[in-house]
């Protein structure tokens, strides 16, 4: 299964509320942590390998 762009972001944010949630354990903060980094670098990585055609 592959998401979109626009559903990694959508995911991002929910993540970053997960991470900030005062009524959440620490297991499931840290937890929302990592998978925040993980599409973070997920994102740049597609940014980086995006081909450009040449303008030759």
């Amino acid at each position: 299964m592959l998401l979109t762009l626009k559903e990694k972001k959508y995911l991002m944010k929910l993540l970053a509320k997960q991470k900030r949630n005062f009524w959440s354990s620490k297991e499931e903060q840290q937890m929302a942590k990592e998978l925040l980094k993980k599409f973070e670098q997920n994102t740049r990585n597609e940014k980086v390998n995006d081909m450009k055609e040449s303008k030759l």
